[in-house]
């Protein structure tokens, strides 16, 4: 009997361009519009420079392109690059049920072996959704061990999905695959919470890092290396390790019998608050209230949050005295949303963090568990914002701002891609850019793709 790596892997193998519904191929353009956006958009930010210094600077076979940045490198190093710096601005793609952010996980990888390989723009897309079905598969399967312990799912299992679209475009047998999958899930980095909750730069790395693993898994299993094909299921396998508990194969199974008609890529939120997804709720509601009522922030009495528990823990737990820390921060990303307008890139910089009306109007913010939303399947918010003048405004929301089920149009997504690119690349080269991921599956060599996201402004030296 196969085991449940071994049913993915061969499923992935059998995944082909002609078999994807439209809807399918399209999510995934939008995909790599939105992490490329994000990858431009954080160039010359936070710890990206020191990571492409340090990986040009070991003079590596020159086998793909840095984005951004530009200069080459071996392929899981640039994938490992490309995944830190697109990881670093929190705007990357999620998906709720397993807990992931396959995008920042999967494309980096997928692209830098592609252009390796010379592969067409439609082997791309494909091996882009195959990495999206393995890793969001087997993270459904142990999801909620992951915040048992507290760890970070994207940083913990990522590196499956970028195992398995590396893999397949390295042309890997079923077999070969499966030990991929098998090889990068035996070697998974722990990827604790306290990083982020603290403001760890190794955070940023938390995208990176299972690009690398993943791509180092499919150029080891090609050479005959592998990891043991039970590692879920297995007594002593990551299941059973993260549920503390045998883990129960027909839950795996039922998991597996939805591939090909579930498809995880559709089941994707975009981000359009630069932070982590837990304040986004409240972030969602506060800007209706904020284009109905016109709120000026100095003429608010208090506001109260009631969200899920999941979203509270983080954010009472997270500093707020740093860029990274503060993205898990409900008063502070409210407090934000009230005084700007926005909750971009830029307002967690030191001056934003330092602002005295930001720090008071956050002290006005109190944040709790909402009962309506103690059920960790409804993550919405409930916001009450009280006035000087004596008013209350309050709505709610069950969902937030582009999750899966209210998706951002392609117009949002495009408007988004313009605004992280607008500080490094002209107008007509943002536009190109955009035209080029859309016809993606025209594209008989993806890896000029991967030469194109180039900033000049931000080019380092070797």
């Amino acid at each position: 009997m196969s085991t449940l790596i071994e049913h993915l892997a061969d499923y992935a193998h059998g995944l082909s361009y002609a078999r994807l519904p439209p809807e399918v191929i399209h999510q995934a353009k939008r995909c790599v519009l939105d992490l490329t956006g994000c990858a431009l958009g954080a160039c010359g930010l936070g710890a990206g420079r020191a990571i492409v210094e340090y990986v040009l600077g070991l003079n590596g076979c020159p086998q793909a392109t840095i984005w951004g940045y530009g200069g080459k490198a071996p392929i899981a190093q640039v994938a490992l690059v490309n995944g830190t710096v697109a990881h670093h601005l929190e705007l990357d793609d999620g998906q709720l049920a397993s807990n992931l952010h396959a995008g920042i996980t999967t494309i980096p990888a997928a692209l830098a072996v592609a252009e390796l390989t010379g592969a067409t723009g439609r082997e791309l897309i494909t091996a882009t959704v195959a990495g999206y079905e393995v890793a969001g598969a087997i993270g459904r399967m142990v999801v909620s061990g992951e915040g048992r312990h507290k760890l970070h799912g994207p940083g913990l299992m990522g590196a499956l999905g970028a195992a398995t679209a590396a893999g397949k475009l390295l042309g890997l047998s079923a077999a070969e695959l499966a030990n991929a999958i098998s090889l990068a899930g035996s070697l998974l980095p722990i990827s604790p919470y306290e990083a982020a909750l603290r403001g760890a730069t190794v955070k940023d790395l938390y995208g990176g890092w299972p690009n690398l693993l993943g791509v180092m898994a499919a150029e080891l299993a090609r050479r005959g290396m592998g990891g043991p094909r039970t590692l879920v299921e297995g007594t002593r396998g990551i299941g059973q390790c993260l549920l503390d508990r045998p883990f129960a194969t027909a839950e795996g199974e039922a998991v597996l019998a939805e591939l090909g008609t579930r498809y995880e890529i559709l089941h994707t939120y975009f981000k359009p608050y630069a932070s982590c997804r837990a304040p986004h709720p409240a972030l969602s509601v506060l800007e209706e209230l904020q284009r109905e009522h016109a709120i000026i922030a100095d003429e608010i009495e208090s506001v109260k949050v009631e969200t899920y528990p999941y979203a509270v823990a983080l954010s009472q737990e997270s500093d707020d005295d740093s860029e990274i820390s503060a993205r898990w921060d409900i008063p502070y990303n409210v407090a934000a949303l009230l005084l700007w307008g926005a909750v971009g890139p830029e307002h967690f910089d030191a001056t934003h963090r330092d602002d005295a009306r930001l720090r008071a109007l956050m002290a006005r913010v109190r944040v709790r568990v909402g009962e309506e939303f103690a059920n960790p399947v409804v993550r919405g918010a409930r916001v009450v914002v009280r006035m000087h003048d004596g008013r209350c405004l309050e709505s709610s929301c069950q969902i937030a701002r582009w999750d899966e089920a209210d998706p951002p149009s392609d117009h949002d997504l495009e408007d988004k891609f313009k605004a992280l690119t607008a500080r490094c690349l002209p107008e007509a080269r943002i536009q190109s850019l955009m035209e080029l991921i859309w016809t993606l599956e025209e594209c008989q060599n993806a890896g000029g793709l991967a030469r194109a996201l180039v900033c000049p402004r931000h080019v380092t030296g070797g």
